[in-house]
């Protein structure tokens, strides 16, 4: 009996040896397993983050901006950037960091053609552009038609002489009621329901989504040109420099340092404000102070427009268009002798320029082309929707 206890012991301790032989590489297995899991997810978590980060920089895209800010998703650090190629396309790369430091980058190429444009002119003309051919559309005026802009495509407003608004509700033009007949040179919203008007004699109407009403501008200046980075950060440029600013409830005057006529304006924040006008004309505000720029030019600039603060445009007579590259600015070829009137781009390779006898010029990044625009009318104004157009993915690679 004490002999088999004696052999019992041996034969389990050789069992167990026999088990943990069995176990161990079994145990390895499983690490090896989750290890691979983990890294999968990971690197499926950091491929979903930099796709994200495409999907962001073509949505900045069809709103008209290029530059992506830097944000996390599902604990992946994500960083953008957009290369405008001309010709309406663009490289988007994206990549997604993880906290260990392991990355996915997601390059992407992309076209991408605005759809909906809107110019208006003298006699009532106005044309919208599909992304292939402009087209006349019915205003029912015949009235000069001055400015554009719109909120979305079935929210565009007109203004013209005589007090002139119109409204398109993405089926037909329709008139508003101003109450006022004073000619009015512009027009520019924050929201639907947060519109500026602008004209002659000191005439600025806001529209609430309901109704236009008279804001209190404190002078009888001739209004030329409104813009604003946002509702409470408004300027509106006029005759004699008058430069004036609201904060969502008062217009200031604004010093402006020169006497000439001022009219466009535009701008690429709070900041980083331009102003054109007679006698080559600009103006540049940086949050505190008016100064003038050398424009190397004495021909009056009526239009500005710009993708960046160092990728501005500026348009005015005998076919001048200028750019400015954050440090200075320059003539382009523009071919023609046409008196430019306005301005407008989604970027820096997609720009159309408007003037007169119908003359509408587009930029693709390139050269300056002429456009059939079918109207014979002098074009004074052009807007562009934010958010409308088509886009076409043309390559699409992780790395």
């Amino acid at each position: 009996m004490n002999n088999e206890k004696g052999q019992a012991l041996p034969l389990a301790l050789l069992a167990l040896a026999a088990g943990m032989l069995i176990i161990t590489p079994f145990l390895g297995l499983v690490d090896s397993s989750i290890t691979g899991s983990r890294i999968y997810n990971q690197a499926i978590s950091e491929q979903y983050s930099a796709d994200a980060g495409v999907e962001y920089a073509i949505w900045k895209l069809m709103n008209g901006q290029t530059v992506v800010p830097e944000f996390t998703l599902n604990g992946n650090t994500v960083t953008v950037t957009t290369e405008d190629e001309g010709g309406q396309i663009y490289k988007i790369t994206a990549t997604a960091t993880s906290i260990d430091g392991s990355s996915t980058t997601i390059e992407a190429r992309v076209s991408y053609r605005r759809n909906d444009i809107f110019v208006v002119g003298n006699i009532g003309t106005i044309l919208r552009y599909d992304g292939n051919v402009w087209s006349p559309m019915f205003s029912g005026t015949t009235r000069d038609l001055q400015g554009v802009w719109g909120s979305s495509a079935s929210n565009v407003f007109a203004v013209g002489d005589s007090g002139a608004i119109f409204r398109y509700n993405g089926t037909a033009w329709s008139p508003m009621t101003s109450g006022t007949t004073r000619n009015l040179q512009d027009v520019w919203g924050s929201l639907a329901s947060d519109v500026f008007a602008v004209g002659d004699s000191g005439a600025i109407l806001h529209y609430n989504g309901t109704a236009w009403s008279p804001m209190t501008s404190g002078t009888t200046a001739n209004f030329n040109g409104v813009w604003g980075s946002s509702a409470t950060n408004v300027f509106v440029v006029g005759n004699s420099g008058t430069i004036l600013r609201c904060d969502g409830y008062i217009w200031s005057s604004m010093t402006s340092g020169t006497t000439r006529n001022l009219q466009g304006i535009w701008g690429s924040s709070d900041n980083n404000v331009f102003a054109v006008g007679n006698n080559g004309t600009i103006l540049r505000y940086n949050g505190y102070i008016w100064s003038s720029m050398t424009s190397g030019t004495t021909r009056t600039l009526m239009g500005i427009w710009g993708n960046s603060d160092s990728d501005v445009f500026a348009v005015g007579n005998n076919g001048t268009i200028l750019h400015y590259n954050g440090t200075a600015w320059s003539p382009m070829t523009s071919g023609t002798t046409t008196n430019f009137n306005d301005i407008w781009g989604s970027s820096g390779s997609d720009v159309f320029v408007v003037g007169n006898s119908g003359a509408i010029f587009y930029y693709n990044g390139y050269i300056w082309v002429k456009m059939t625009s079918g109207a014979t009318r002098h074009l004074q104004g052009i807007c562009g929707i934010l958010g409308s157009g088509e886009v076409k993915i043309l390559s699409y690679n992780i790395q």
